[in-house]
């Protein structure tokens, strides 16, 4: 029933779910003293995850809209997503996407960084160094060499974290400029009703 049960938590509810997903974590993390979580339906989720990971840090990587929505059009998800499949309805959403965000900046305490995809892929190394200060961690070569790593991958993109970085996916809209038209009018909207922040978690 998230988010509308998150006006009905005490603080000790809170704390005892903050216990349980911290030990399932753990447990699912083992050795590993850092995770990354980065499913595609996470923004909807950062009121929670600033309640039960205060320690979090969130790194928002933006795209242009037209080639974000491209690509999540593309791909054949296992997990619903129903919006992907109708340019329309994938404007409509990533506009509520980016609305949730600047809720989200205005009212977490969590640290949050803005990373430019674009800017990430042209200049790596300094990009990276940015990501690695925010997380607070030092340097390493093998942050370049992502096409080398050997871990698994369950996500969209198992194609492409084992791709040396690169800019070939920048503009990769304008292939497809033809059959965008539902897609623009969709990202040109003005959402009519404004976010409601003293309803939100």
């Amino acid at each position: 029933t998230y988010p509308r049960n998150i006006p009905q938590l005490l603080p000790g509810d809170i704390q005892a779910l903050s216990a349980y997903a911290n030990n399932e974590l753990q447990e699912w993390a083992g050795s590993c003293p850092i995770v990354t979580e980065k499913s595609l339906t996470n923004f909807l989720f950062l009121g929670l995850v600033d309640m039960l990971f205060p320690q979090a840090r969130i790194i928002m990587c933006r795209r242009d809209p037209l080639d974000t929505c491209l690509s999540y059009y593309f791909h054949n998800f296992t997990s619903y997503h129903p919006h992907a499949y109708d340019l329309d309805d994938l404007g409509y959403y990533y506009l509520q996407y980016e609305r949730l965000l600047q809720h989200w900046q205005k009212v977490s305490s969590l640290p949050i960084l803005d990373v430019e995809y674009e800017k990430l892929v042209a200049e790596p190394e300094s990009e990276i160094q940015r990501v690695l200060d925010f997380c607070q961690l030092p340097w390493d070569d093998a942050c370049l060499d992502v096409q080398h790593k050997q871990r698994m991958v369950q996500t969209a993109s198992t194609q492409h974290v084992r791709q040396r970085i690169n800019q070939s996916a920048v503009g990769r809209h304008r292939h497809y400029d033809a059959h965008l038209d539902p897609l623009r009018k969709a990202l040109s909207r003005k959402l009519v009703q404004e976010f409601d922040s003293s309803s939100a978690p």
